[in-house]
């Protein structure tokens, strides 16, 4: 007599569990975070001494902080039966499951796709696993199916 499950019990199992983390990559890049800090410092340094303009470095210093925000900001995520929530700057937002179709899975997260839309990659959500990469896999696996691999060489950014 087998003590392995057969399919159809392994097919019944229920939901993960929900779990709950803080991802801020500003502390968790360790050097690389802080080098990019120094790079984004010494470019606008470099644009304010270039042009002569403290308002031409403080545009510089807007354009970089508009466009990395999400790296200086910790994100507060929870995977649950419901969706994904995600808490910044004391806003919360919940993604129901149904609203992705299908995830990639990235060197430190996995990026989920929402359904339609030939721009559809544009409005995908990356979801950092910090220490959590099995249970975020397992409810990626648990709610969207088949999990497909990146093949890609670059690497999406936390946000």
């Amino acid at each position: 007599m087998s003590s392995t499950p057969s399919p159809a019990v392994s097919a019944r199992r229920g939901p993960p569990p929900p779990i709950h983390w803080r991802s801020w990559p500003l502390e968790e890049g360790g050097l690389s975070a802080w080098l990019l800090s120094a790079v984004a410092v010494v470019v606008i340094v470099a644009v304010g001494l270039g042009t002569g303009s403290a308002q031409w470095a403080l545009v510089a210093c807007g354009i970089l902080a508009a466009a990395a925000w999400r790296f200086f900001v910790p994100t507060h995520f929870e995977l649950s039966a419901q969706g994904i929530s995600q808490e910044v700057l004391g806003r919360q937002r919940r993604i129901a499951w149904r609203a992705f179709e299908t995830s990639e899975i990235c060197r430190e997260g996995v990026f989920l796709r929402p359904a339609g839309g030939a721009l559809s990659f544009t409005r995908g959500l990356y979801l950092p696993w910090g220490a959590h990469r099995a249970e975020v896999l397992a409810f990626v696996d648990y709610y969207l199916g088949q999990i497909r691999h990146s093949s890609r060489t670059t690497e999406f950014s936390h946000g």
